[in-house]
Formats: structure tokens, C-alpha cells, sequence
């Protein structure tokens, strides 16, 4: 992509500060997949083709090294690795810039340059003036995030950066991460919420578009904003939660035998214990207890409620809260 107007702002004020441009910049040299190179021959920031050979190299570059020519191993190993084996290594002079401990880029000048003494001599005016670049553009990405999130602030939204850290979340993806385990008593220590580490994982690998976090909630990434308009990624990541398929029970009367189903029937009619003997011709005490046993079946505590409601709300809410019945099992409570 062309390089950006803050880019191209960045470009002029390290131009001011080191009397000479870069010929080349490396971006976030820690982030294999988000790695961007920068040349000033067709102006165009790019991603790195193998990411994975420099990788060793940028382990070993020291925090808060000075700059470095082709003397120094590892600014030979990573010239080598930008711009293949047979590239002129003894052309480049190579400063590094960390950010709270983090590589963030390399900055590199052809040792043809003119003001290539004044860069080594004033080093750090050029850290400080990228240090407040990048600043600013982190400030403007982290704006961009939280203005996406606002414009999807009823749907589970938020806006991270690669590294898992979270920018903006609507109030509902606040709850949902809250909810989801992330680490012991994380929530009871700080109350907010965290990116899960399998998310956090994807996203510095952008290893997918989208990634289970539990057997309920899946969440789906993708870049916010237009590559022409920002250096900084921010990822906008969307959580959608499945519900649950309705749970078909069979009827009440199912669990009936069909003498059961006969006394249950009469009992429907209004029909008392006594009443309902004599109809069946059968003795009292067993009326009495097949009643007791339907109930019993039928999740019901009272005799009315097998009038009222015999295969109603009451008898399904009864299967859920009795295991056993029928195949339904305390796990499905």
C-alpha cells in the first residue's frame, strides 16, 4: 500500500531531524504476520515476504542499542534476510527503535548519504522524534477502534490491537468476556474484562478469520479501516453466541401405563378416588395409590394441577428438575 499521510508526516520530521530520510523502515519487527517494510524507492509500505528467517535476528537485537553497520552480526544477518545473500550489506547503517521494552522498528540509511554523521551523532533526536510518531498514530488507530465500536455498540464488538490489548467494547462484549474464563480470579482482582488467550494467540498469528472460545461463542476478527489510511493495526473482532436448540420433551402422559392413563383420564373428569373404583371396579387403596403414582409421574404435587395443568408448563418444568424421568438426566438442568 502507499504510505499514509501520517506516515508521510513521520518521513518529514525524521527527515528534519537526521538532515536525511531513511531509505528503508521495518515495522513492528516483534509481529510475524503484521511485519511491513517501507522503501523510499516506490514509497510503498509491504509485508514481508519471509517474516520467518529474520525472526532469529530481531531476538538478538539489544534494547536500546545504538546503531549498527555491517560490523555487527546482527545488522548483517537482517540486511541478509530484507533483501536476500547477495545484497550489499556494507550499504546500510541500521538504527533500532524500542518502544516500553518492545522492538517497534528499524530504521536503515545507505552509508552513501551525506548526513550519515549526523545520524550517528544525534541518534537519539531521531528515537524521540519516531517515539512521538508512533505515539500519535497509536493514539489516532486507537480513536478509529473506538469509533467503530460506538458505531456497533448494540451487537458484541470490540476493537484489539494484535497483541490482545483491548481498545474499545460495547457494554454487551464487556459482559460476554467478563463471563468467559480468562484466568483465575482475574475479574475478582481487577473487574476488566480480557482478551482469552486463544483469541489473543489468533490474532498475532491471523491464523484464521475466526476462532471457537467455547462450545457457545465464537468470535470473528477482522482489520478496522482502510490500509491507505493507517501504520498501526487494529483489528475489530465481532462475538456471536449460538443459542441453544429448544429442548422437545415428550408429553407428560408418555411415562403413563395404560391403566394409568385410564385413572388419569377419569381423574381429568373430576372424578374422585372412591368414584373412579367404583367405574374401574377395582379396591380403594389401589386407586388411591395408582393417583399417587401418576402424580408422582406427572411431576405434580397436587391433585388439582393434574386438572389444570396435565400437560402443561408445570409437568415439563417438573421433567427438568427430576432426574431420571424418562431419560433426562440431572445434566441437562
Amino acid at each position: 500500500m502507499k504510505a499514509p499521510s501520517s506516515f508521510r508526516q513521520l518521513l518529514r520530521n525524521l527527515h528534519f531531524a537526521a538532515k536525511a530520510p531513511p531509505a528503508q523502515i521495518l515495522l513492528y519487527p516483534g509481529h510475524k504476520v503484521h511485519q511491513r517494510l517501507w522503501s523510499a524507492k516506490n514509497n510503498e509500505i509491504i509485508p514481508l515476504p519471509h517474516a520467518d528467517k529474520i525472526a532469529p535476528v530481531l531476538a538478538s537485537i539489544p534494547a536500546g542499542g545504538n546503531y549498527a553497520t555491517s560490523r555487527t552480526t546482527w545488522a548483517a544477518e537482517l540486511t541478509k534476510g530484507l533483501f536476500g545473500p547477495h545484497s550489499k550489506i556494507d550499504d546500510f547503517l541500521i538504527l533500532p527503535i524500542h518502544q516500553d521494552s518492545e522492538l517497534v522498528a528499524c530504521l536503515g540509511w545507505t552509508q552513501e548519504c551525506s548526513a550519515i554523521r549526523s545520524i550517528m551523532a544525534d541518534a537519539s533526536t531521531v528515537r524521540r522524534t519516531f517515539r512521538m510518531a508512533w505515539a500519535l498514530e497509536s493514539a489516532r488507530s486507537e480513536c478509529q477502534g473506538m469509533r467503530w465500536v460506538l458505531s456497533r455498540c448494540d451487537r458484541l464488538v470490540a476493537a484489539v490491537r494484535p497483541n490482545g490489548e483491548i481498545l474499545a467494547l460495547s457494554p454487551s462484549a464487556s459482559d460476554l468476556l467478563k463471563s468467559l474464563e480468562v484466568g483465575p480470579f482475574h475479574y475478582f482482582h481487577t473487574g476488566e474484562p480480557e482478551v482469552p488467550t486463544q483469541l489473543a494467540q489468533a490474532l498475532a498469528k491471523k491464523s484464521a478469520g475466526q476462532v471457537r472460545l467455547n462450545k457457545s461463542c465464537t468470535a470473528r476478527f477482522d482489520p478496522i479501516g482502510s490500509m491507505s489510511d493507517a501504520w498501526q493495526p487494529v483489528i475489530g473482532v465481532e462475538f456471536s453466541v449460538e443459542k441453544a436448540p429448544p429442548l422437545h420433551l415428550p408429553p407428560p402422559t408418555s411415562r403413563l401405563t395404560p391403566v394409568e392413563r385410564q385413572v388419569y383420564e377419569l381423574i381429568k373428569t373430576g372424578a374422585t378416588n372412591k368414584e373412579i373404583s367404583q367405574r374401574r371396579g377395582t379396591a380403594f387403596a389401589t386407586t388411591k395409590n395408582q393417583v399417587s403414582t401418576i402424580m408422582a409421574k406427572m411431576g405434580v404435587s397436587r391433585r388439582h394441577h393434574l386438572m389444570i395443568h396435565g400437560t402443561g408448563p408445570i409437568s415439563h418444568f417438573a421433567q427438568l428438575n427430576n432426574p431420571g424421568m424418562n431419560g433426562v438426566t440431572s445434566s441437562m438442568r
